[in-house]
């Protein structure tokens, strides 16, 4: 076996999670039993221990059951990423196992178990081998497989080969990959099975036929496989992250069948397809995409000569129109690209001149509205747009579809569903022929959309029926009732309080830097999604800080936290030395009293507009920002500095009641503001545009 170094290790975090036990537990068993396992590696504050001890050690104590086959393959493919690399990348060699497996039964007995020095050695030049025979040079070089294998990479193979063999190949390498989801590289790597069906019959339906498909910013591979599943004969790819471009050339590769030719008919490279496009030649049936968004290092100066941008130069806030234009450069004349976009991308006024160019010349042909949470990021409205690269001498059309897929009262498969009825309804429609259902879609005239704005989003152009718009109201005014009882009165919905000591003691308590330094605080690695337990802050949010409750994706008051989708930074407490609810208070009042007051304590100014009669001037300077963006987004730095006073967690826990009950009054507060402002908004545009009338 290999050194001691080398085997797998476990922190103490990783140990609760293995045992379905908080963190002090561990730390519990650390203090009282003698016979607990010793750190091999790790710092004082952050000890790592063997993984095979600690798993004999609950085992013997009853601390665990055998864990599930599966769960045991996912505990070792977490032990083997690394916090700095892709986290993709640990399930390269793994389908690269299940691909030896499918194509080659007789290399099944090189995971059995057996010498591990030999297996180490010997299973990768297999790996290697089977790789080149399938893919090609060029496919296998991209996979970067390892020239020798480490213990805990041996074992995960043993455990991959004897899930393979009970739930299929097919199966497990699709658990692999799903497990991945979101933490695969760049957010909106993974596309949803559902949504990237619809994508891929929109361009099979378009006109991309059974052709040759290319996705520039391919993530996983999600898209590309839907395609084959409705008979695209080629495939293209391209991802910026190696390892998930090679995932994502693997799962292709699992896909085909065990006796097709080879190398197989598709290729994936890496790279950004912007920067470094790997097909310049390329002209694809259709293409098919889910590009990076929001990004503003995109090489907007670099390529700003870039013959692509045929509509337009995109600002640097546009990066999605730079790949609009890059997905029609690569697509024959006539054919499709379908893009899954953030919603703001038509709105924009940076992009409304490129938008207006698309619509002029015919090459953007629908947009349509999907149901917010049907894919990441979820709090955010997502949108389809469906191209066509103009055919040169071709008179532009004089119409585009516009689909509401997210605003009535279909969610789902449903509307998904309706999106690709809206689109044969149109594809088959002359210009003339009426194409609409109010409220769901309709084919607007172009010129009616060029304006000085050019907005393109869909329900601005979508009136809707009258009985929708009263359901939909009506429903909102109830949620708004129950919001108001929940605020009234205020002696039951704010925390009672009473003079205080202000002995300044909190002065000179640590700050959460100093505890994150001494372990009493843990800073996850971003993008990592949070624990029950954890503090959120929710960075560009007004100071907006929640704790995670039990309830995946909500916070306090058992709501989901909406701006999830704002760049967040994550707090994880030592449940046996803070209490969650009392660190996010003192974080809280630190962040924004700091951004909106310059550090004066709320509750002082409001001192100034004593005697005031009107409201407006009793409130403390710069708590409009409350129900506004008027302060400052928080900082990790304004975090990180954050005062925390040492008590005993029975004292913490007298504070973290009334913190956690002015986060639940301030969530409903907004929450009250905003839904009565959109409410008034509704019915007075339903009065104007006859969708409402008066009740007689």
């Amino acid at each position: 076996m290999p050194d001691q170094e080398h085997r797998a290790q476990v922190s103490a975090v990783e140990i609760a999670r293995l045992a379905g036990v908080g963190r002090a537990a561990v730390s519990n068993w650390r203090r009282r039993h003698a016979d607990f396992p010793r750190p091999v590696g790790g710092t004082e504050t952050s000890p790592a221990f063997s993984l095979a001890e600690v798993e004999g050690w609950l085992r013997s104590q009853g601390k665990i059951v055998e864990l599930p086959l599966r769960e045991r393959v996912r505990g070792r493919i977490e032990l083997l990423r690394d916090p700095a690399g892709s986290p993709a990348a640990p399930l390269v060699p793994a389908l690269a196992l299940l691909l030896l497996l499918q194509r080659d039964p007789v290399a099944r007995q090189l995971p059995a178990p057996g010498d591990d020095l030999r297996i180490a050695a010997e299973l990768p030049a297999a790996l290697q081998e089977q790789a080149v025979r399938t893919l090609g040079t060029e496919g296998a070089r991209l996979l970067r497989l390892p020239a020798l294998l480490g213990s805990t990479q041996v074992e995960l193979c043993r455990l991959l080969a004897e899930l393979a063999e009970e739930r299929g190949i097919a199966h497990t390498a699709s658990e692999l990959v799903g497990a991945l989801g979101e933490t695969a590289g760049r957010q909106g790597a993974n596309v949803p099975a559902p949504l990237a069906g619809l994508l891929a019959e929109l361009a099979r339906a378009a006109g991309g036929g059974t052709g040759a498909y290319l996705d520039p910013a391919c993530g996983n591979g999600a898209l590309l496989l839907e395609a084959v599943q409705r008979g695209a004969t080629a495939l293209h790819g391209q991802e910026a992250d190696q390892d998930l471009a090679a995932v994502a050339l693997l799962r292709l590769a699992l896909d085909a069948p065990a006796d097709r030719l080879v190398p197989l008919p598709f290729t994936v490279a890496a790279g950004d397809a912007l920067r470094a496009d790997a097909g310049p030649e390329l002209r694809a049936d259709a293409v098919l995409s889910r590009p990076p968004f929001n990004e503003r290092n995109w090489g907007a100066e670099e390529l700003g000569y870039d013959p692509r941008w045929e509509y337009g130069l995109p600002a640097r806030a546009e990066s999605e129109l730079a790949w609009v234009q890059h997905a029609l450069a690569r697509v024959r004349a006539g054919g499709p690209a379908v893009l899954l976009l953030p919603g703001a991308v038509a709105a924009r006024r940076s992009g409304r001149r490129i938008r207006a160019e698309l619509l002029r010349r015919g090459a953007l042909r629908a947009v349509a509205a999907l149901p917010v949470g049907i894919a990441a990021p979820y709090a955010a409205a997502l949108h389809i747009w469906v191209l066509r690269r103009p055919v040169p001498g071709e008179p532009p059309p004089v119409r585009v579809l516009l689909v509401d897929a997210g605003g009535g009262s279909a969610s789902g498969s449903g509307a998904l569903d309706g999106v690709l009825e809206a689109w044969t309804a149109f594809d088959g429609a002359a210009d003339t022929d009426p194409v609409e259902q109010p409220g769901r879609y309709r084919a607007v005239p172009i010129v009616d959309l060029l304006d000085d704005e050019t907005d393109l989003t869909p329900a601005r152009h979508l009136p809707q029926r009258p009985a929708d718009a009263h359901r939909t109201l009506t429903e909102a005014q109830q949620q708004l009732d129950g919001l108001l009882d929940a605020l009234t009165p205020l002696q039951g919905s704010l925390p009672g309080h009473r003079p205080g000591a202000d002995d300044g003691s909190h002065r000179a308590a640590p700050t959460i830097a100093e505890l994150i330094r001494a372990g009493a605080v843990e800073l996850p690695p971003e993008g990592e999604p949070p624990q029950p337990g954890d503090v959120v802050v929710l960075l560009g949010a007004g100071g907006r800080v929640d704790v995670q409750e039990e309830s995946a994706g909500e916070s306090a008051g058992g709501r989901p936290i909406a701006e999830a989708t704002a760049p967040a930074l994550l707090l994880r407490p030592d449940p046996t030395v803070l209490d969650p609810w009392f660190l996010a208070g003192f974080v809280e009042a630190t962040v924004r009293t700091e951004r909106a007051g310059g550090g004066t304590a709320v509750s002082s100014s409001f001192t100034a507009g004593a005697g005031s009669t009107t409201s407006s001037a009793a409130l403390p300077a710069g708590s409009s920002s409350t129900l506004s963006a008027a302060a400052s987004a928080a900082t990790r730095r304004d975090v990180r500095r954050t005062r925390v006073p040492r008590l005993p967690l029975a004292e913490q826990a007298s504070y973290a009641r009334p913190f956690r009950q002015l986060a639940v009054f301030r969530r409903n507060l907004l929450e009250a503001a905003d839904l009565g402002d959109r409410l008034t908004l509704g019915i007075l545009s339903g009065l104007v545009d006859g969708s409402l009338a008066p009740e007689q």
